[in-house]
């Protein structure tokens, strides 16, 4: 009986030796009995084994930088190179190890008036076009650098270990501290400014400039001839002639002197 309990597949399973007994029930976690002494197998029904490994081939490369840069892999047509369109079988297998130029391909298909998918297949299986590389010129060539060469920055030189001990930057730094605060001070004493004195500004030079300007003689405004001679005033709003002189006699100070008028 454990012989035939170990061949049968089905021993675990929900109808076990007898009843219906179908493949699908050998994946399905519903269909499957708990065996004794073990984990169930929810998710793991199919598992192949430990030594299978997941996902697809990685194939190992021995590829450089400079192969990495160049892209020597893609069908890239070189400049100076040469297309040929032929249909004879003979020079199909000359030409067979160079890549297909599929641009051109297109390009001479569209011209003779094949659109569809099976007019490309068809045009692709009776002609052919290669490219064959012209001479490379040197100066894409990588440069092959010599064995020997180092690459990198270079290393800073190591600090010596008898001016740390001394406290010899700490004594630099402090000596350059005290330069630096002298010479703030000396700066601050010459910009001081002696008792009773004060920065000149805009303001002020402006003032002394209007000063120090000899008074000039105010020309009346021009008026037409016939208000200045034979039309006079009718309204005179001032109390008596000396209140009038009083208000022309500061009209004339503020016209003369510039820092006087108002801000409007």
């Amino acid at each position: 009986m454990s012989v035939a309990n170990n061949q049968c597949p089905f021993q675990y399973t929900a109808t076990g030796f007898l009843g219906e007994q179908r493949g699908t029930m050998l994946g399905n976690g519903l269909h499957l009995r708990d065996e004794l002494g073990k984990s169930k197998k929810h998710g793991y029904v199919n598992y192949p084994g430990p030594a299978f490994c997941y996902g697809q081939p990685n194939p190992q490369r021995v590829v450089g930088v400079a192969e990495t840069l160049r892209w020597t892999d893609a069908p890239v047509t070189p400049p100076g190179s040469k297309q040929l369109l032929f249909q004879d079988a003979g020079k199909k297998d000359e030409l067979a190890n160079y890549p297909r130029d599929f641009v051109r391909l297109n390009r001479e298909a569209v011209g003779r008036g094949l659109f569809t998918s099976r007019q490309q297949s068809d045009f692709r299986a009776n002609n052919d076009l290669r490219v064959i590389p012209g001479p490379r010129s040197r100066r894409n060539t990588p440069s092959v650098p010599p064995p020997d060469m180092v690459f990198g920055y270079p290393v800073r030189p190591s600090t010596p270990i008898h001016l740390l001990i001394e406290h010899k930057y700490q004594d630099e730094w402090l000596d350059q501290q005290r330069r630096i605060q002298l010479a703030r001070v000396k700066k601050a004493q010459v910009q001081k400014l002696p008792a009773g004195a004060y920065h000149e500004n805009h303001t002020s030079r402006l003032r002394n400039y209007v000063n120090s300007q000899p008074p000039s003689d105010q020309r009346p405004l021009w008026k037409m001839t016939r208000f200045s001679k034979s039309i006079q005033g009718h309204l005179d709003t001032f109390r008596s002639s000396d209140e009038r002189h009083r208000a022309y006699k500061q009209h004339i100070d503020a016209q003369s002197n510039i820092l006087a008028r108002p801000v409007y």
